[in-house]
């Protein structure tokens, strides 16, 4: 006959690390990164004007390259003479066909507008630029 069974010894020193196991499969492939930057083009277009008069005015329309779209732009002026002021009066997004955008359209350039006030004696130039990205 035995006797009854007597309390649990002490645990055992841990025991050595076993071999690597295998590489396991290659997962399938994550799906497509976000877009990265782009680069923005700016487009231009001027005219200038021809003998100074007060009142005259100029418009000039910068397009963005076909399917790219105006992020922004603007207008500046040159060329004109002492006593002799020019304003822009008008800068802002266009559609395709030359028309100011709804909301939610896509301006495809910018149009610049500038008005002579009083009289000098140099013709001025207006610049357009659009600025414009896909």
């Amino acid at each position: 006959m035995t006797g009854a069974t007597g309390p649990a010894g002490p645990q055992g020193p841990a025991g050595a690390t076993g071999a690597t196991g295998a590489t396991g499969a290659t997962g399938p492939q994550g799906a497509q990164g976000i877009p990265g930057p782009v680069t923005p083009t700016v487009a231009t277009a001027s005219n200038t004007s021809g003998a100074p008069s007060n009142g005259l005015q100029l418009a000039a329309t910068a397009f963005c390259p076909a399917g790219q779209r105006a992020l922004g732009g603007g207008a500046s002026t040159s060329g004109w003479g002492a006593g002799q002021n020019v304003v822009i009066f008008q800068s802002q997004p266009v559609l395709a066909d030359g028309t100011v955008p709804s909301s939610g359209s896509t301006p495809a350039g910018w149009l610049g507008r500038a008005l002579e006030v009083g009289t000098g004696g140099n013709p001025y130039t207006i610049t357009v630029f659009a600025i414009c990205a896909p």
